[in-house]
């Protein structure tokens, strides 16, 4: 985890504080984009900044491809 920042470390601290390692869907970590917007306000495409940092968390084997839509903390 240590060579996470900016969106990455975002993401990854909100699916660790809200999710744990239990299977979470698209649409409950979407239920944040407020959240993040705090931090990058000029981000008109939050969904779709959420959906590239979750790819690039499963290539970095932080996270399981669940099935369609859904993760899962390794």
């Amino acid at each position: 985890m240590k060579d996470l920042k900016g969106w990455n470390l975002l993401v990854y601290d909100v699916i660790v504080k809200n999710f744990g390692y239990r299977v979470f869907s698209l649409n409950d970590i979407y239920q944040f984009e407020d959240y993040f917007k705090l931090y990058y306000p000029n981000n008109h495409f939050i969904q779709d900044k959420i959906r590239q940092i979750l790819q690039v968390l499963r290539d970095k084997g932080m996270l399981e491809f669940v099935n369609e839509g859904h993760y899962k903390l390794i």
